[in-house]
């Protein structure tokens, strides 16, 4: 976990990953945290779609249309879509997403007949060792991919714009050619030299000081790294698939040698124990002991557009996990969905707020419905609060409603991916040293 300290360390995160028996693996504040600070930013190491959503999703980003389909896809297998040329270039391309190595695999595993929650977990073991492969071979992580295409365009088109401008040498009005093309150097992007800046309750974590227009204070478009956990990470996760009651043991005994066949087909049946430990075959213990894992510790993507969330597929985040749950929680998470360009800690502890204003009129609006008799009112379906992630048959029907019934206008269009990054800011003072602890659900926007 020593990486995860020193991404830690680098970006300015007040926390830190410790191990011990009492408490397993877990997080610590690193010194003392103010109410409504930014404590952390990760991106999810794998995350899968369910098949009736596989259209809405970006395989790369993790976007969600949720008003339509994506257009661009993998003809091979027709099992993973992407919003734009540039995610399609990462996922097919064998120096960046690799995608050809498992398109066989997810075609074959597209025709088994399973419940959507084992077929959605075999998914994400796929990319889970997908990604552990990826690893040893020395292949940037998707993130990495599509950030160092967007830096690649952000610099293509600042050297198109200069060249353009160049391309005269008289002056116009008394302003030198030269000195606008400086003035657009120095106000198009913001240095990469400059030392991170921890986030406070004012200033939020940024997504990224490529978008930051250069004419913002320099402290708010610090770029701080999200924290990208590796496969050991995902090894260090709890399992209990010793606590599986027979019928599961006896299901996932049977399903495991399918999945076995299905990793050989793509070529992802070796795993290391340990970083630089020997590769070792993997066998049908090791798939239900990594299934488990999973299954305790993925988390829920949800699409909030309409009056009931819908959860849409999984990903997993184990340095969230590392977050010990409580009731008398110190910390909150916001899943970006693309929506929102900024997220600060007085948005997160305004929702919080809002929460508990909510449950405590909850029930004086039900009592006044109930004394009013009329079972038509009582009957109807509440809005689903965050986290939860159970979704009526119409919704996991594809295409079924899938208006957006709050808004007119469809945000699509100015949304980005950002990769379902989770952003957690603490929401009470936190003594230095102290656990910090999370309550699901999360607040998620």
């Amino acid at each position: 976990m020593e990486h995860i300290n020193t991404v830690c360390r680098n970006e300015g995160y007040p926390i830190t990953v410790e191990s011990s028996p009492q408490f397993g693996n877990h997080a610590v504040a690193s010194r003392d945290i103010p109410q409504g600070e930014g404590l952390l930013r990760a991106i999810p190491y794998a995350a899968e779609v369910f098949d009736s959503y596989k259209k809405r999703m970006c395989q790369v980003c993790l976007l969600y249309h949720n008003r339509g389909s994506f257009t661009h896809r993998c003809q091979d297998c027709d099992q993973v879509y992407f919003c734009s040329l540039a995610c399609k270039t990462v996922a097919m391309d064998p120096r960046m997403g690799c995608h050809l190595k498992v398109c066989r695999a997810l075609r074959r595993l597209a025709t088994w007949n399973s419940d959507r929650h084992a077929k959605s977990m075999i998914k994400l073991l796929v990319q889970v060792l997908m990604r552990h492969w990826r690893e040893r071979q020395g292949i940037p992580t998707v993130y990495q991919s599509r950030r160092a295409l967007e830096i690649r365009e952000q610099q293509e088109n600042k050297e198109k714009e200069e060249h353009e401008l160049g391309m005269g040498t008289t002056d116009v009005d008394g302003v030198s050619t030269e000195a606008v093309t400086k003035l657009l150097g120095e106000t198009t992007l913001t240095s990469t030299t400059t030392p991170n800046i921890p986030p406070t309750s004012h200033s939020p974590l940024p997504p990224s000081s490529l978008n930051a227009p250069g004419e913002q204070d320099e402290d708010k478009n610090q770029t701080q790294e999200p924290v990208e956990n590796d496969f050991y990470d995902v090894l260090r996760l709890q399992s209990h698939f010793e606590d599986w009651d027979d019928e599961d043991q006896k299901d996932w005994n049977k399903q495991s040698q399918i999945v076995l066949t299905l990793l050989e087909m793509a070529g992802l049946t070796e795993m290391a124990s340990e970083p630089g430990g020997p590769l070792h075959t993997l066998t049908s213990l090791d798939v239900k002991r990594l299934i488990s894992a999973l299954e305790s510790n993925a988390f829920g993507m949800f699409d909030r557009s309409k009056k009931k969330a819908v959860c849409f597929g999984r990903a997993i985040y184990p340095i969230a996990s590392f977050f010990n749950h409580s009731c008398e929680c110190n910390s909150t998470a916001v899943q970006a969905d693309g929506s929102a360009e900024e997220i600060t800690g007085e948005a997160v502890l305004g929702l919080i707020e809002q929460e508990e204003i909510n449950k405590k009129e909850a029930p004086q609006a039900l009592s006044s419905l109930s004394t009013s008799g009329s079972e038509s009112e009582t009957g109807t379906s509440t809005p689903a609060g965050p986290g939860t992630g159970t979704a009526t048959p119409a919704e996991e029907e594809e295409g079924s409603e899938m208006t957006t019934l709050t808004e007119e206008v469809d945000p699509y269009a100015s949304r980005v991916g950002e990769f379902r990054m989770m952003t957690f800011f603490s929401i009470c003072d936190i003594p230095k040293g102290s656990l910090l602890l999370t309550l699901h659900p999360l607040v998620i926007v």
